[in-house]
């Protein structure tokens, strides 16, 4: 974990990328200042030049940032004797008590000390003083809660907590798009991206984006079902009892058949050519009669049939046959 020195130094060179003349009382920058988000880009600010304060206070300097879409307008001060670094007349600092013990905040950052500056982000409070591959962390205080968004280059993504997506009985998302995941919500596209962990900084193509406006979740090709649907309805009573409905995620390929992935058990089924569910695992489907002949007080089974395959002579397809 960085001190606050290197914190001071790495705020400044964020802010300010470009170097600086000293003439006459004036600093005047030689270029535009960025705001840099690492690893990934920056976005051009305005600044005014940079001034001495006059005396007793003549060794610091005073640069106004201006304000853009997504950032409110800062004063920061720089003592150029003693490196001290002020941001809206602020110096770095650790987070109070009541925001360090947020459920939100143990989850992403465990119990590291973090350092911030007051945020430049709209409706936020502090601005973590780390670059979480090139995620600038910030922190707000809403309805008696802490809650996080992370600027991305041009991005602004606000975490959205799991209980938002149901509960064990009523939920909205398969387990396995929530537990051990996070969920950045995009504020301009309104499509949150389901991460991960340990990659919960890391957008990926192969992560599920579940869209508001559309209401459909997706991952590439693939599309998931809806867990309110029928069609989960129907798949949820086939493994009844066998795996829990919240721990079954089914989805339709964009070139394929229907998928239900029982993550717990690292099984999958798919419908095959009898409409059943076969696993390429257990290279068997399911079989319409669940009577196994014996173990009639087990109800945590699932009666399972050999298939063989057989290539079509006219098409050279594949068919499963029992």
């Amino acid at each position: 974990m960085a001190n606050s020195t290197d914190a001071e130094e790495s705020y400044w060179n964020d802010t300010v990328s470009e170097p600086v003349n000293i003439h006459e009382g004036v600093v005047s920058p030689k270029g535009c200042a960025t705001d840099s988000e690492g690893h990934g880009g920056t976005q051009s600010r305005k600044f005014s030049r940079f001034e001495f304060l006059p005396d007793p206070d003549q060794w610091w300097v005073q640069v106004i940032i201006d304000a853009t879409s997504q950032n409110t307008q800062q004063t920061v001060h720089f003592h150029l004797l003693e490196g001290h670094l002020l941001v809206m007349g602020k110096p770095i600092g650790k987070l109070p008590p009541e925001w360090r013990t947020a459920v939100v905040l143990q989850q992403l950052f465990g119990n590291q000390s973090l350092l911030t500056y007051p945020s430049s982000l709209p409706g936020m409070t502090y601005m973590l003083a780390i670059i979480m591959n090139g995620h600038q962390i910030h922190l707000g205080f809403r309805d008696g809660e802490v809650f996080v968004r992370a600027r991305v280059r041009d991005t602004v993504l606000e975490l959205i907590p799991p209980q938002v997506f149901g509960t064990l009985e009523h939920f909205d998302l398969p387990a396995s798009l929530v537990d051990n995941c996070v969920h950045w919500l995009d504020l301009r596209t309104r499509v949150i991206e389901i991460r991960q962990l340990p990659n919960i900084w890391t957008s990926k193509q192969s992560n599920w984006l579940l869209d508001f406006s559309t209401g459909y979740a997706t991952r590439c090709t693939s599309t998931l079902v809806d867990p309110h649907s029928p069609l989960f309805q129907r798949i949820a009573r086939t493994f009844e009892h066998f795996e829990s409905r919240r721990h079954l995620t089914a989805f339709q390929p964009g070139r394929g058949k229907l998928t239900v992935e029982l993550r717990r058990l690292e099984l999958s089924f798919f419908v095959n050519g009898n409409n059943l569910f076969e696993s390429h695992q257990l290279r068997s489907e399911i079989d319409p009669n669940q009577d196994a002949g014996t173990w009639y007080g087990l109800s945590s089974k699932l009666v399972l049939r050999e298939v063989a395959k057989v290539r079509d002579p006219v098409t050279y397809y594949l068919s499963s046959v029992p």
